[in-house]
């Protein structure tokens, strides 16, 4: 396992270095040596925390006028600490500093040229140690309680795979009720006097009754310490190990998060829990690919601490980032009220479509569409976006003079292909005088109350009921929605279905780009009001027509 992985506690940590300082007689007069700089270090059990140290003479001193200019000191780490330096040299008084606040870099005036001159034969070595508060490789406290156990013979086994630890009926009766209980009635382990656990390795259990008896243990690393804190719990053993897991909050890195979180989840660790939402909230641009392989639940109680959500629009940014797709039920989805819960939204709602969040976006898009188009965030969302929102706000408004009839059975069928729609002859007659009179004379349809349509496909057919009866019909992908549009608008036209109409036929010219063009002057043809936006659309973008003209050789009509 990697050093990050270690179980870290916050201690005094010491280093020293020393540095040799001469007298100069390559330059004249009372000149000390240059500039010395020590080469980075390691602080001995520290977490990788570096360190240096910086000489530097007076910056006159070989003018005898100006000898009492100061030596100073510098220190660089690697990591901000705090704690103390101490300075000393033959011949000259011991120097402490306090190295206050927390910080990277200290300089320090250590004493006048001239002392420091004063107390050179021809070399001085000068000694500068620190304690700094750090983190370091977590050593348990050894216990007492047990420790005479280990010069009495052991009388029981644990038995771990092909493994076994001896260990004492005492002292397991004395740390679990567990197993005291185990050994003091009728089970198996007390006649045989073993064991066995196949649930956790060998390594775990010999760390934890190592422990136990007070024991070296030797390096303890994050994971490891998780499934002695499991161990312990199965087996009711407690305030044991209490102390290893005070030193998890220091302890998680991005190798062990995953790891820890589940265990203060699972535990309801409250305060490791806030402390792993902490560490994510800090270093969440890191790489945490492997997030999403973590339950969706437990991934949006830890967001909720981490950023302080305060409802679903403030989560889905964070699932947008990571790719996350989260199911949001309509119940629990909250008016859309502010720009910033429909610029949180829009994006994950068009990636991972879901009709109630994308109509939530659509129905804000309609009553501030003039805010939110003056938002610099809106002209960063994708072209696609942009024309969907257009779309999708003219189609919003639905009719609902037919929602009654959502209770009420179905009493005609329209065929399309292999697929049926169930309808009510009703509904038919109000919105079409060519169906009310296919049903109310003496048609084929009238008496099999059924209506074949083979020259529409059965997803325009469909659309176009859902926009009679009000219900939901948008889809999420501009470029087919718009064909689909333009579908249902030529299924109206031949059906004389004027609801449709009404909703659709300005949607057209109102969303027109080079690549739909030939298709609305085809649609909107016999429409001179339409014919007039083309024109104009034209001479805006005259490369439209160049490059499209002769698609127009095409039929008008299907």
């Amino acid at each position: 396992m990697r050093t990050a992985d270690v179980l870290k506690a916050n201690r005094m940590l010491k280093d020293e270095v020393f540095l040799t300082i001469h007298k100069n007689d390559e330059i004249k007069q009372n000149h000390i040596s240059c500039r010395q700089s020590t080469k980075p270090c390691t602080i001995p059990e520290s977490d990788e925390i570096e360190w240096w140290v910086r000489y530097r003479p007076a910056a006159v001193s070989f003018n005898n006028e100006n000898t009492t200019n100061p030596i100073r000191i510098s220190l660089g780490f690697s990591s901000p600490v705090k704690g103390r330096v101490t300075v000393e040299a033959h011949g000259l008084p011991t120097k402490t500093y306090v190295l206050f606040p927390s910080s990277e870099y200290f300089e320090r005036v250590y004493l006048p040229h001239k002392d420091v001159y004063a107390a050179i034969n021809r070399e001085l070595e000068i000694k500068i140690a620190i304690d700094v508060c750090g983190k370091a490789g977590f050593v348990p406290e050894i216990r007492r309680d047990f420790h005479a156990y280990t010069k009495i013979p052991s009388d029981f086994v644990v038995q771990c795979g092909e493994n076994q630890i001896k260990v004492h009926n005492d002292v397991l009766s004395k740390i679990s009720p567990f197993f005291e209980a185990m050994l003091r009635h009728n089970f198996v382990e007390k006649s045989c006097n073993k064991l066995e656990i196949n649930d956790f390795d060998f390594k775990t259990i010999e760390t934890a009754m190592n422990i136990i008896y007070g024991r070296p243990c030797g390096k303890l690393f994050v994971e490891m310490v998780l499934e002695i804190l499991y161990f312990a719990d199965k087996y009711h053993i407690a305030d044991i190990f209490d102390q290893l897991e005070k030193q998890l909050p220091q302890s998680i890195s991005t190798a062990n998060f995953y790891a820890v979180l589940r265990y203060a989840d699972h535990f309801g660790k409250t305060n490791l829990f806030s402390r792993c939402a902490e560490f994510y909230e800090q270093n969440h641009t890191r790489n945490f690919k492997n997030i999403t392989l973590l339950p969706i639940e437990l991934i949006i109680k830890m967001w909720k601490s981490a950023f302080y959500i305060e409802t679903v629009f403030d989560i889905l940014p964070h699932a947008y980032h990571i790719k996350l797709c989260i199911s949001v039920d309509l119940t629990e989805l909250p008016e859309m009220t502010t720009l910033d819960d429909f610029f949180n939204t829009v994006p994950y709602a068009w990636e991972y479509p879901q009709e109630n969040l994308k109509m939530t976006c659509v129905k804000f898009w309609r009553e501030n569409k003039d805010n939110i188009r003056e938002s610099p965030k809106y002209q960063k969302l994708s072209k696609t976006i942009q024309h969907s929102l257009i779309l999708l706000g003219r189609c919003f408004k639905m009719q609902t003079r037919f929602h009654r009839y959502e209770k009420v059975p179905t009493d005609f069928t329209i065929q399309c292909g292999d697929n049926q729609i169930k309808v009510h002859k009703e509904v038919l007659s109000e919105i079409s005088p060519v169906l009310e009179a296919m049903l109310h004379h003496n048609f084929v349809e009238t008496t099999s109350n059924k209506l074949e349509i083979s020259d529409f496909d059965f997803k325009t057919v469909e659309t176009a009921m859902n926009i009679c009866y009000g219900r939901p019909w948008c889809d999420h992908r501009s470029i087919l929605f718009f064909e689909l549009v333009l579908d249902v608008l030529y299924f109206a036209d031949k059906y004389q279905i004027t609801d449709i109409l009404t909703q659709l036929e300005e949607m057209p010219t109102h969303n027109l780009f080079p690549t739909n063009f030939c298709s609305v002057l085809r649609c909107a043809d016999h429409n001179k009001q339409r014919l007039r936006c083309l024109a104009d659309f034209v001479k805006t973008i005259p490369y439209a027509w160049r490059n499209n003209k002769d698609n127009l050789i095409k039929p008008i009509y299907r």
